[in-house]
């Protein structure tokens, strides 16, 4: 933790595929990092060969509540649905344009301006979390009320079947 900001870098395997071993070690990793107030408030990604994208639906895989509601809160309710339902991916320029993420930058820029983003938010003080808060009300009492189906989920993830084919879906991006 330097100045208010934790930087916490994905490195899983060659798509940084949210599988449940990655999901653990993020949330173990915010919630170290959730004394600084973290939550992944301004998204910045590097332009070049990387794509983002929401592609569970393509492997079978269903959305827990909250990585739904995540992509609501980031993407907005109208960017949602298609994202979510299309499994479509995108580079920088056209996640920017979709609202996957706040800033498209030259890789080269990428941790100075990420750094940069992180410390100008953090300078903002206990105004900036009560707005994070409030703009977040919803997406808590969503998350809150269909936690109930988080355990239908969770079964499909750990299904045999399910596991066998984000194994194929991960050896076919090789």
């Amino acid at each position: 933790m330097t100045d208010g900001v934790a930087v916490l870098a994905m490195r899983h395997g060659k798509a940084n595929a949210l599988d449940i071993e990655l999901c653990q070690a993020l949330c173990s990793a915010l919630d170290e990092a959730a004394a600084g107030g973290a939550a992944a408030d301004w998204a910045v990604m590097a332009e070049g060969p990387g794509r983002a994208g929401v592609t569970e639906l393509l492997v079978g895989v269903p959305f827990p509540a909250v990585a739904l509601e995540l992509l609501r809160l980031r993407a907005g309710e109208a960017q949602a649905r298609p994202l979510a339902l299309s499994g479509a991916t995108f580079g920088a320029g056209q996640a920017l344009a979709r609202g996957l993420v706040d800033e498209a930058v030259p890789a080269a820029e990428l941790a100075d301006r990420s750094l940069a983003a992180a410390q100008r938010l953090a300078a903002l003080g206990p105004a900036f979390g009560l707005t994070k808060r409030q703009l977040r009300r919803r997406f808590f009492a969503r998350v809150h009320d269909l936690a109930v189906l988080d355990a239908e989920v969770d079964a499909i993830w750990k299904a045999p079947a399910t596991l066998e084919r984000i194994q194929c879906f991960m050896t076919s991006l090789k």
